[in-house]
């Protein structure tokens, strides 16, 4: 029973593990979106219907530019036709403990030259939806950035719900941004 246990808690566990940079690249600075998506491996393959969870963290590169400030990373995105896309971009809320913060994403779709298909449209404090057209089948790349402008400002209240003493009361903790974290990326399925 305790290998069964300790079998499933493994799945688990490296179904939820994290994509993130195993090499240094936090001295590196881009100020064009075409040689950061150039010069940048991109951490891991992004398929239709697919969840990755991606860290940006110290080790992620920085990109400087008027519209975009803050560290980053890129994902390959395999398009097998020209067709319509979708993709969401979460910042995930590290809420454990006395922290409560969550990164703001910044998220672009490009051709591997750098030009860019499609930029992300904010859906709430802490999320982007990257849609458009893919021009024709290959291979794109999605840039991801946290936000670093937006670093200690309030997003909004965690609505919770505590019991003490048989009695169910609501409170509320601050959200606040954060300039590194953790992304879930989803290809969203179109529907039919």
């Amino acid at each position: 029973m305790l290998k069964i246990g300790m079998m499933v808690l493994s799945i688990f566990l490296v179904g939820c593990s994290t994509i993130q940079r195993e090499e240094s690249l936090g001295a590196q600075q881009f100020e064009r979106l075409d040689l950061a998506i150039k010069q940048v491996k991109p951490l891991a393959d992004i398929g239709l219907g697919s969840i990755k969870k991606v860290r940006v963290g110290d080790v992620s590169p920085m990109y400087e530019s008027e519209k975009i400030k803050g560290r980053f990373e890129v994902l390959n995105v395999k398009a097998l036709e020209a067709a319509d896309f979708s993709m969401s971009v979460v910042g995930r809320c590290d809420c454990l403990g006395f922290r409560k913060w969550a990164p703001i994403p910044i998220a672009v779709m490009t051709t591997e030259d750098g030009v860019v298909v499609s930029e992300g449209k904010f859906g709430t404090p802490n999320s982007q939806t990257v849609s458009g057209r893919f021009p024709a089948p290959g291979t794109y790349k999605l840039f991801i950035a946290a936000d670093r402008t937006q670093d200690g400002k309030k997003l909004s209240e965690i609505q919770a719900m505590y019991a003490y003493g048989g009695v169910v009361a609501p409170f509320s903790l601050p959200l606040v941004a954060h300039s590194v974290g953790d992304f879930d990326v989803v290809w969203v399925v179109p529907k039919k």
